[in-house]
């Protein structure tokens, strides 16, 4: 009824925003703050529904992959450092990264409908939600006052129907830059943009494409009155040689002359929690030492051993595995990572060195804590992403990683694990996850001191497992 009379309840109109600081920001000014816009419970659930219905009929660019049903982050961290390798061996590379300044509170209103139009939605749907967007007010409390405002720009970051909305706008820029010549990858497929909401990623093989690159890119959002932020600006070029190659700088900049920050050889761009070097592409030498710096810290907070147990395992090694995932890095390094995890949980439980690895990774119904192991999470994890990547439908991935030879390598990766390639459903995958928790208890069973009653500790473990943790 609400969709057909495009009439809504007033309170749907009627929100209010709660500023988060930004890390690591200065608090006094107030772009170092991102206001996250809740409404009506009532509302959010009925634009949920109107996003999941349109998603079934409407299709974005392939080069976005924010908002999208993928592993759009771990594409978009692994295409530019498949195209590094790619471009050493052909005709070179020039990357730029582009952020936009407070992207989702900046977009017009008036650019909406006409993004919605391109899309093909019908008239009676466009205009239910430019008659939502045209009454929004919000309340916004800070440092005990409150301020009534409209608002006149912007999406609403805290709505389901937001990120639809936001792609929508931005459709048009990466259909015209996936028109223009950007890297070309073989006669038939070419890359010039990546884009995972408003972080992108322009890439070309040649200086003076990457600047009709940067400057399609700076006059379509001038036109929305949206721009670049400048303190999220990175470009390099890798130029070939006849043997080899080197790192230089594109002097790149934008049309009021700003030049676009260069990045060293030994520099790096955060690309979606990925460190993806000019040098060597996606690197990961210094996750171990900062795992374990951030492990030290964890130590040193005033928590007692369980909260600190707690923190470690829903909050520190989940964020090291995302980390991990995304670099894919060597087997060694993943099973160094293990280790400073078990030293850090023996040290925070006050548990003897010598303590067998099944206490800490065996499950609480099996007598354990329960501790994520990274070799078998990362590594799967990687398989499997890896896999979905070399399946993709996009034609230009497809060409990609076959000129970068991922297959070759998820194929080593895949043979670390004793895991047979190729590898045809994930099933397999999820059985050598299961397989490595039987062989855990199985090992731990096996010492004759310390595993004695291991056989026996489920049944225990299931009735009495939090008292066994903390007594351990």
């Amino acid at each position: 009824m609400i969709l057909v009379s495009k009439t809504q309840p007033k309170a749907w109109s009627t929100n209010r925003t709660i500023l988060i600081p930004k890390q690591g920001k200065d608090r006094s000014r107030v772009e170092n703050y991102r206001p996250l816009t809740i409404g009506s419970l009532i509302c959010r659930t009925y634009w949920g529904i109107v996003d999941r219905k349109l998603r079934e009929v409407v299709s974005f660019s392939p080069r976005q992959k924010g908002f999208v049903n993928e592993t759009g982050c771990f594409n978009n961290v692994h295409i530019p450092n498949e195209t590094i390798k790619a471009a050493k061996a052909k005709n070179g590379l020039v990357a730029i990264q582009l952020d936009i300044v407070k992207a989702f509170d900046t977009v017009p209103h008036k650019a909406i409908e006409a993004a919605l139009e391109r899309l093909g939605l019908p008239n009676g749907v466009r205009e239910s939600i430019m008659n939502w967007y045209a009454s929004l007010t919000t309340s916004i409390k800070y440092a005990g006052s409150k301020t009534e405002v409209s608002l006149l720009r912007g999406v609403k970051q805290g709505d389901p129907l937001s990120p639809f909305i936001f792609n929508a706008i931005l459709d048009p820029l990466l259909e015209q830059l996936e028109e223009m010549k950007g890297y070309v990858i073989d006669e038939s497929h070419r890359l010039s943009a990546l884009a995972f909401a408003d972080d992108m990623i322009l890439v070309a093989d040649a200086k003076d494409k990457a600047q009709n690159l940067l400057h399609k890119t700076e006059s379509y959002l001038n036109s929305l009155g949206m721009r670049i932020a400048a303190e999220k600006r990175a470009s390099f070029e890798i130029r070939p040689t006849k043997d080899s190659w080197y790192i230089a700088d594109p002097d790149l900049r934008l049309s009021n002359g700003d030049k676009i920050p260069n990045s060293a050889a030994d520099s790096s761009l955060c690309y979606l929690g990925g460190h993806i070097s000019p040098w060597s592409g996606l690197h990961y030498k210094d996750l171990v030492a900062q795992l374990e710096t951030t492990l030290e810290r964890c130590q040193s907070a005033q928590l007692k051993p369980h909260q600190k147990l707690s923190l470690t395992t829903t909050h520190l090694i989940p964020h090291f595995l995302h980390r991990t995932v995304l670099a894919t890095p060597p087997i060694s390094t993943i099973r160094a990572m293990d280790q400073t995890i078990r030293n850090h949980v023996k040290v925070i439980l006050h548990l003897p060195m010598s303590t067998p690895n099944g206490l800490l990774y065996c499950s609480k119904k099996d007598g354990g804590l329960g501790i994520p192991k990274l070799e078998a999470l990362v590594t799967s994890s990687t398989v499997k992403q890896g896999i979905t990547m070399l399946n993709s439908l996009d034609p230009a991935i497809h060409a990609l990683v076959k000129e970068s030879k991922l297959e070759q390598r998820l194929q080593s990766t895949a043979k670390a694990i004793r895991l047979q390639w190729p590898i045809l459903n994930f099933r397999i995958v999820d059985a050598y996850k299961k397989r490595m928790k039987t062989e855990e208890v199985k090992a731990w069973g096996q010492l004759e001191t310390k595993g004695r009653g291991v056989p026996h500790s489920r049944m225990i473990g299931m009735a009495t497992h939090g008292f066994i943790t903390l007594t351990y």
